[in-house]
C-alpha cells in the first residue's frame, strides 16, 4: 500500500488505480484499496465509477470507521474537483475559489475555467445531435454529459472531446426527444469546472418514408412498407393512415393495408411522430395480360376521360402497345413500377 500511497502524492493516479484493481482482485473485500480506488477515479474524471464504489463502501461498516471515510463521501455531495486527504494529499471542498494541489507543481485555481454553454442542433440532423461550444484558456480537454431531462446530477459522461464540436448518434434512434448536454472543462484529469446551470437541449430529426405502387388493380390488396431513421424499428402498424381523397376508390386499415375497390385515384395519408407523407395511387379496373407475363393497366380513350376495358393481345411485339391511334381511339399502356 505504502508504494500505491507514493504514486497518488506522486500525481500518478491512472498507476495507482491499475494496482488497487489487481489488488482488490485477490482481495475483494478490503475497504481501504477500494476507498483508494474511488479517490484515483474521481480525480481521473471518472465520476460514475466513483459513485458506484461510494454507494459499495456506504453499506459498508468497515469503510465507514476508516479515518479518511468522512472526507471521501463528502466529496460526493460537493460535487468538487478537490483532492482527497490521504497520504498527505490536499483537499479543500468547502473553499470558494477552490485552491487544488497540482502533485508537484504549483496550485491551480479551478475556478478560472469558464463553464462552456453548448449549442446542441434541433432537429437539423437525423444521425446525431450535434453540440458546439467557445473554447476556454486553460482547457486541455472536455467531457460531454447527457440527460434525458434539464438536471446535471442525472447526467452522464458520454465523451471526452478535446475539440469543440462533438456529434452524439445515440439520438438518431429516438428522433425528436429532446436530450440535455453540458460541457465540462477540464484542465487535467481531476480538475474540471462543473456548472449544472450551462445547458442546452437538442433532438434528432425524424426520417420517414412510404413504399408504395403507382397502380393497383381493383380488388387487390397492398400492405404499405415503411422506414425511419437508421437503426429505428419501425412498423407500418405504427403510423397513422388515413384516405385524403378516393375514399370511393379504396380503404386504408390501421395496419397500413390498402384495399383497392374502384377505378380511379386515391391519396393516401400516413403520419409518425409528427412527420406526414402522401401518397398518390391510381386504381384499375381491369388489366390486359400480355404474352403469358405479368399484367399491364390499359386505359382507351375516345376524345375524352380515361376509363377502362379489357382487351387481350396477341398482334405485334408488346413494344408496340405503348401508344397504338386510330381515328377516334388512342390506346396506351401504363407501365408497371419496378417494384412490381
Amino acid at each position: 500500500m505504502k508504494k500505491i500511497k507514493d504514486l497518488m502524492n506522486a500525481g500518478d493516479f491512472r498507476a495507482a488505480a491499475e494496482r488497487l484493481r489487481a489488488r482488490l482482485t485477490l482481495s475483494p473485500g478490503d475497504d481501504e484499496a477500494k476507498l483508494m480506488l474511488g479517490t484515483c477515479l474521481h480525480l481521473l474524471g471518472d465520476d460514475e465509477a466513483f459513485m458506484r464504489i461510494d454507494d459499495e463502501l456506504s453499506q459498508s461498516p468497515t469503510a465507514r470507521t476508516l479515518p479518511a471515510w468522512p472526507k471521501f463521501h463528502a466529496l460526493r455531495a460537493a460535487a468538487c474537483g478537490g483532492a482527497l486527504l490521504l497520504a498527505g494529499v490536499l483537499c479543500d471542498i468547502q473553499a470558494e475559489p477552490i485552491l487544488v494541489h497540482d502533485y508537484g507543481g504549483p496550485f491551480f485555481d479551478k475556478s478560472q475555467l469558464v463553464v462552456p454553454v453548448p449549442a446542441a442542433s434541433d432537429g437539423k440532423y437525423s444521425g446525431y445531435v450535434r453540440l458546439t461550444w467557445q473554447p476556454v484558456a486553460g482547457a486541455a480537454f472536455y467531457r460531454v454529459r447527457r440527460a434525458t431531462s434539464n438536471c446535471y446530477a442525472k447526467s452522464k459522461v458520454v465523451a471526452k472531446v478535446t475539440g469543440t464540436t462533438y456529434k452524439d448518434k445515440s439520438p438518431a434512434v429516438r428522433p425528436r426527444k429532446k436530450y440535455w448536454y453540458w460541457i465540462v472543462p477540464y484542465s487535467k484529469p481531476g480538475q474540471g469546472k462543473k456548472d449544472a446551470s450551462k445547458s442546452d437541449s437538442g433532438y434528432a430529426k425524424q426520417l420517414f418514408k412510404v413504399k408504395a405502387p403507382d397502380v393497383m388493380e381493383v380488388g387487390s390488396v397492398w400492405k404499405f412498407r415503411v422506414s425511419g431513421n437508421k437503426g429505428q424499428k419501425l412498423k407500418a402498424s405504427d403510423c397513422k393512415w388515413s384516405i385524403v381523397s378516393g375514399a370511393d376508390c379504396a380503404s386504408v386499415s390501421r395496419g397500413g393495408k390498402l384495399t383497392a375497390k374502384n377505378g380511379g385515384t386515391v391519396v393516401v395519408s400516413a403520419t409518425y411522430n409528427g412527420v406526414t407523407v402522401r401518397s398518390t395511387i391510381q386504381i384499375s379496373p381491369m388489366v390486359a395480360p400480355l404474352y403469358g407475363g405479368p399484367s399491364y393497366p390499359i386505359f382507351v380513350k375516345y376524345a375524352g376521360p380515361l376509363f377502362p376495358i379489357l382487351m387481350k393481345y396477341g398482334g405485334p411485339p408488346a413494344a408496340s402497345l405503348q401508344k397504338v391511334s386510330s381515328d377516334n381511339v388512342e390506346m396506351t399502356v401504363i407501365s408497371p413500377t419496378a417494384d412490381e
